[in-house]
């Protein structure tokens, strides 16, 4: 599924730098080794720590009654980051995704 949703939005399994989560996940076996195949830190959050992210995000009434928060995947993904979201969440099969892009910042 992971493979499948870059594919279509043109993003390089090289282009993922961090995997972030709600807490609620720390055990989660393929969200850890998709982390471990790709060497990627994995960041997870309390729902306090997501609620306090900046930003437009899909709300889910589901999502709130399980983790205490109204949005798990695009909040950890623009906490992960420090940037802003780039791809809304995409759900299937029990997965569910959001790309944030971390800022820019050239230097000479």
């Amino acid at each position: 599924m992971i493979r499948k949703f870059l594919r279509l939005n043109n993003i390089s399994e090289k282009a993922i730098f961090t995997i972030a989560s709600i807490d609620l996940k720390k055990d989660e076996a393929g969200l850890l080794a998709f982390a471990a195949k790709h060497n990627v830190p994995v960041k997870f959050y309390t729902a306090a720590e997501l609620q306090q992210a900046k930003g437009d995000f899909t709300p889910s009434p589901f999502v709130k009654s399980i983790a205490g928060v109204d949005n798990v995947c695009e909040r950890s993904a623009v906490l992960a980051s420090g940037g802003c979201l780039k791809l809304r969440k995409t759900a299937h099969d029990g997965v569910t995704l959001a790309v944030a892009e971390e800022p820019l910042i050239i230097d000479f």
